[in-house]
């Protein structure tokens, strides 16, 4: 039997491939580009950053644009005496793709994750 071929070529920000590659990046702003193999095509591209509560929100954009990591990120730490909020050391931005098999129609979703590093 065949091996199996991965949809995703590559996902590159900033021109660094973070499909295969170290996800922490220090560029803020850059271009996010998503390459499929043959066989498949894209459907969505989300970015995902998390707001004040702590929850994921998702923006739509499209595979060539520009975009922007998350700066900061509050988390509160909680012991049995206390409870703080501290900035996380590496906030998280996700870029979750969706690619659909031009053959069999099915839809599969793929998450990466990007740690900006917050240089002083």
């Amino acid at each position: 039997s065949p091996a199996t071929v991965s949809p995703i070529k590559s996902v590159k920000y900033a021109g660094k491939d973070i499909s295969t590659y170290d996800p922490f990046a220090t560029v803020k702003k850059g271009k996010l580009k998503v390459t499929v193999n043959k066989g498949f095509k894209i459907k969505s591209i989300y970015v995902k950053k998390k707001n004040s509560k702590g929850e994921w929100v998702p923006t739509k954009v499209k595979n060539g644009k520009k975009i922007t990591l998350s700066k900061r990120e509050k988390y509160t730490y909680k012991d049995d005496w206390s409870t703080s909020k501290t900035n996380a050391l590496f906030p998280e931005t996700q870029i979750e793709v969706t690619v659909k098999n031009t053959k069999t129609k099915e839809l599969t979703t793929y998450v990466y994750s990007i740690y900006t590093i917050n240089k002083k």
